[in-house]
């Protein structure tokens, strides 16, 4: 399972996948003067090259250039949110140049080092952009853990947030009504669209322009009998993710086997997590990670869908998108640390 920490850094992008704290890899050795970079898995980098040649040459020129010679309207300009890769725990004296050769291969766009306004050091992270969600996926697919410099880095889909929180909502105002106002803008994801307490409620859409739009035009406007205000919702989901939640009591005899098989009927289950009490005895809650795939996220919707509600081996569960667990820094002094001031090391 990928690293799912957030990064509060990151204005432009919401990662679904980020580095651990920086604070800790950066003690590594940093040195640059060994070979630029090198695959943690050669098997893995193949078939990316694969993947990445089964899409069909005439695709990815399609992206490139228009049959008229004019400039096409690629997915990565419509939906740049499906064509961006994360990357973390980069080396800090690394460069643009060197970090986007091992990308070369997969057609990458541009590269890009996030760095420290006031001493332009490097915050350890960066992101990848590309023509189409074809070359990203087979990108993070050959290059996860590869070294470049001195560390491996970790890859993750960077994705900005699509969801809305909309308040002041009329108390006659029903689910399928929000639905049906605000899908007219592009698709949502119904689950993750609906009203709560009768005045207020969210709306996810699987896409940042779509959301934007809908924020912009929808502000203030009436719905049912009353405006009702928009702002950003939390974008904390892992849609990989199962979280499941049921009676304690009614565990004694469910193991994780008995989840891992039922779960397993909807898709490739990549890894589980059941805590259990010192007494030996399931907590109540668990979380089932599928791939972290288009196909892993389509199986992780279909057993909600499916056994939300249902009983598995006499146990009633509630299934739901998992959430990204987010760490709280300490806040540190950087004026009286020098922090600030202070060269890249």
């Amino acid at each position: 399972m990928e690293d799912p920490t957030l990064t509060a850094s990151a204005p432009a992008y919401l990662p679904a996948t980020l580095q651990l704290a920086n604070s800790q890899s950066q003690q590594q050795d940093d040195s640059l003067s060994q070979p630029a970079f090198h695959y943690a898995n050669e098997r893995h980098f193949a078939e990316g090259l694969s993947d990445l040649a089964s899409t069909g040459m005439e695709e990815l020129e399609g992206y490139e250039q228009g049959v008229d010679g004019e400039q096409d309207a690629s997915p990565r300009d419509e939906f740049p949110d499906e064509a961006c890769l994360f990357i973390g725990d980069l080396a800090k004296h690394l460069t643009e140049e060197q970090l986007r050769e091992p990308f070369e291969p997969f057609g990458v766009a541009s590269v890009e080092i996030k760095r420290d306004r006031n001493t332009n050091c490097s915050l350890g992270y960066g992101f990848a952009y590309f023509h189409n969600k074809h070359q990203a996926a087979a990108a993070k697919k050959a290059l996860y853990k590869t070294v470049i410099g001195s560390r491996g880095i970790r890859l993750g889909w960077a994705q900005k947030n699509t969801n809305l929180f909309i308040g002041d909502l009329d108390p006659l105002v029903t689910t399928d009504m929000l639905r049906e106002t605000f899908e007219k803008y592009g698709p949502i994801y119904k689950e993750e669209t609906f009203v709560k307490h009768r005045n207020y409620g969210f709306v996810r859409f699987r896409h940042r322009k779509h959301a934007e739009a809908a924020k912009r035009d929808m502000e203030g406007k009436i719905l049912g009998s009353r405006p009702i205000r928009i702002g950003w919702g939390e974008a904390n989901y892992q849609r990989h993710c199962v979280h499941i939640q049921f009676d304690p009591t009614e565990s004694e005899h469910l193991t994780e086997g008995d989840i891992i098989s039922k779960f397993d009927e909807f898709g490739n289950v990549r890894t589980t997590n059941l805590p259990r009490t010192t007494q030996g005895t399931l907590r109540g809650f668990g979380f089932i990670y599928y791939d972290d795939t288009d196909e892993g996220e389509l199986a992780a919707a279909n057993v909600i869908a499916a056994l939300n509600g249902a009983k598995v081996h006499g146990v009633t569960l509630q299934c739901n998108f998992g959430k990204k667990p987010t760490s709280k820094k300490k806040k540190t002094g950087l004026f009286s640390t020098g922090l600030l001031s202070s060269p890249c090391f």
